[in-house]
């Protein structure tokens, strides 16, 4: 017999009725939760709205919390809170009454200070995903409003000032990213480690970091994710040598240090014990001291290494052949070396003319004095060399 039944259905911010076949269902909630969320049904001014994001251009926050309080509860997909820098209040507990976001911006009028109450964002503790922090001043932000954000997978903060405290991030293990970025003036923060064992991917790039304030970041930000992390970017900063802590990172498959100021890779300074790919590019490397990578026996596999322009024109065999066995055994891995033309002498023959096999994980490898490339140098070159 073919059972069917009336059900009622929400479409367009309205309720209809629809027959339900037997064998087939009708998922109501989560057909009207999606349709709550794409659609902007309700009247947000001052605030404008497009397609489910509500947006708040340099509304006062008293304004916004009069706009949301009446609201009955539903979901949004963003809202992005534009904060005059002449706003007095910090955003207050409830700004969006019982309205749930999934995605939250705040973002700041010439570097104006930023400050959040404990409880502003209440209502979407078990919603949000994904926060945004943009052009602000945070010596006055207490990170505590995030606290509770169970859910939060993705804290991105962009051109912003000031950085004094991380305390109050949430300690979920759901928050696997943060990114700083193009941001500045870290020497007052305080560098203690805050709760982020879920943490996965760490970026610190473009923030011109020199050493110090490096070293600030990773200790607050990476010590209790030492097992977790397995990418990170500190690319265009200023850095001038490898932060110590790296090495202490052991699942770390992924770690971008190109474009800085590092002139020396001293001895055991990427030492690995795990497979990893390492970018140094543009760092105006001169000097690679002899077990800079580690030894065979304690490291682990370079998948890649790029070492890409930089000023050094020696590949010494304490340094690399370690490195190229290591990649050779596990049959993959490469060493990148464009536009760092190497000098081709006696120094290179362990490579050139002895270890003929390990060519192949090299890339772009060029001798200073003709620009040929190592698998087609002459080997005559190296007939007076002595042999290892």
């Amino acid at each position: 017999m073919n059972r069917s039944h009336l059900i009622p259905i929400c479409l367009f911010g309205l309720w209809l009725v629809v027959t339900s076949v037997a064998g087939l269902s009708v998922d109501v909630d989560n057909i009207c939760k999606k349709r709550a969320i794409s659609t902007c049904s309700r009247e947000y001014s001052p605030c404008s709205c497009t397609d489910g994001n509500v947006v708040c251009d340099q509304i006062s926050v008293a304004d916004i919390k009069i706009v949301f309080s009446t609201m009955p509860r539903h979901d949004l997909k963003s809202v992005k809170i534009i904060l005059s820098p002449y706003e007095t209040e910090p955003i207050p507990d409830d700004i969006l009454g019982n309205v749930r976001v999934t995605s939250i911006e705040l973002a700041c009028v010439e570097n104006s200070n930023l400050r959040v109450s404990n409880y502003a964002f209440r209502a979407s503790s078990e919603s949000v995903r994904s926060a945004n922090i943009d052009g602000c001043n945070l010596s006055q932000l207490d990170f505590a409003f995030m606290s509770d954000m169970n859910k939060l997978h993705n804290l991105y903060i962009f051109r912003s000032i000031e950085f004094i405290s991380f305390q109050g991030l949430p300690s979920s293990p759901d928050f696997k990213l943060m990114s700083i970025t193009g941001s500045s003036q870290f020497l007052a923060l305080d560098d203690t480690p805050v709760n982020l064992f879920g943490l996965e991917i760490l970026y610190l790039n473009d923030n011109q970091l020199d050493d110090t304030e490096a070293a600030k970041l990773i200790k607050s930000l990476a010590s209790s994710s030492v097992e977790s992390l397995i990418e990170f970017r500190l690319y265009n900063n200023k850095l001038t040598r490898i932060p110590d802590m790296l090495l202490s990172l052991p699942n770390l498959k992924e770690l971008s240090l190109n474009n800085n100021q590092i002139t020396l890779l001293s001895t055991n300074s990427l030492a690995f014990k795990g497979p990893i790919s390492i970018s140094l590019g543009n760092n105006n490397i001169r000097n690679i001291r002899p077990g800079a990578f580690g030894s065979l026996k304690s490291m682990g596999t370079f998948v890649t290494i790029r070492l890409n322009l930089n000023k050094f024109n020696r590949m010494d065999s304490n340094v690399f052949q370690t490195v190229l066995e290591g990649m050779a055994l596990a049959g993959e891995g490469s060493l990148e070396l464009g536009e760092t033309p190497i000098t081709c002498d006696c120094s290179l023959a362990w490579l050139i003319r002895d270890s003929r096999h390990l060519l192949k994980h090299v890339f772009y490898g060029k001798c200073l004095e003709d620009s040929s490339d190592f698998a087609d140098t002459n080997l005559e070159r190296f007939s007076e060399c002595p042999t290892a």
